[in-house]
């Protein structure tokens, strides 16, 4: 039956018809005691007469020494009105009809889940969503492309970029990182400051606040990962650090930005890898 074409399944009466015709308190009452004993195996227990809602045994309020609650065994003729028995039933005749378990759709189910389990079957505009939500800033940079530029660039230190300003006081280094053998992000961020954090002359943090000294960002990487915890040392790529932290720094020095958006209104410039790269182009 599943296997008939469209026009053959709208000439089938039980097609033609709505399954609340089929299955109704009437027709129940006339299968046999045996047909009926099957069928209720089927049915949950809201169906039968006599159920009370309670907290289920997992419970921690359930108390262990309350009886069990023992069912009629009588179906209650309600549910055949009931409007979740009336949505399944619906539903079910729906795939029916769509032939969801016809041969067909059942070998391309089986076909799909194959393609998922050795990397065939890839949906183009669901990978590139994904890389749109975890792309790395590095591949939509506007630096030379140059190779050679690229790799000069690396000549750059992080102290380089302090000392021409670049990188100033105040300003926020944010952390993010994709380990994909893990299927893990690691992000370190800074939504909201404290106040203390926010103006232009800081006051004193409280011990809430850590201070770390680094000559480098693969330092600082370093010491956030294992403060983090989640990634053990030897798990971790020998990626470029300077691609996974981005900076964020007031435009100018207007005071009513400090109290505007999050991070104290600071705007992003991007990652620490694109401004070292400008940075030693525009030299």
């Amino acid at each position: 039956m599943y296997d008939l074409k469209h026009h053959q399944l709208q000439a089938i009466p039980i097609y033609s018809h709505s399954f609340e015709m089929i299955f109704n308190a009437e027709t129940w009452s006339l299968l046999s005691e045996d047909s009926q004993a099957v069928l209720l195996t089927l049915l949950p227990p809201t169906a039968f007469s006599g159920y009370q809602q309670s907290i289920d045994a997992s419970h921690p309020r359930k108390d262990a020494s309350s009886p069990l609650l023992l069912l009629s065994g009588t179906l209650d003729p309600s549910v055949f009105t009931d409007a979740h028995f009336l949505f399944a039933m619906h539903t079910f005749q729906d795939h029916i009809f769509s032939g969801w378990a016809s041969d067909i759709h059942t070998a391309k189910v089986e076909k799909s889940k194959q393609g998922i389990c050795n990397g065939t079957l890839s949906a183009l505009y669901k990978d590139k969503g994904w890389d749109n939500q975890n792309r790395n800033d590095a591949q939509w940079l506007t630096l030379p492309k140059s190779s050679a530029h690229a790799g000069l660039a690396t000549e750059v230190k992080l102290m380089d970029l302090v000392h021409n300003v670049i990188i100033q006081v105040k300003d926020l280094i944010l952390y993010k990182q994709n380990f994909m053998n893990g299927n893990i992000v690691i992000k370190k961020d800074a939504h909201h400051l404290p106040a203390v954090l926010l103006g232009h002359v800081p006051g004193n943090p409280d011990d809430s606040i850590w201070s770390i000294t680094i000559t480098s960002l693969s330092m600082l990487e370093t010491a956030l990962l294992d403060i983090d915890g989640w990634i053990e040392q030897g798990k971790r790529p020998n990626g470029n650090a300077w691609k996974s932290f981005t900076l964020w720094q007031w435009k100018d020095s207007n005071e009513e930005l400090i109290s505007l958006n999050e991070r104290g209104g600071r705007e992003s410039h991007g990652t620490l890898f694109y401004i070292r790269g400008c940075f030693y182009y525009d030299q």
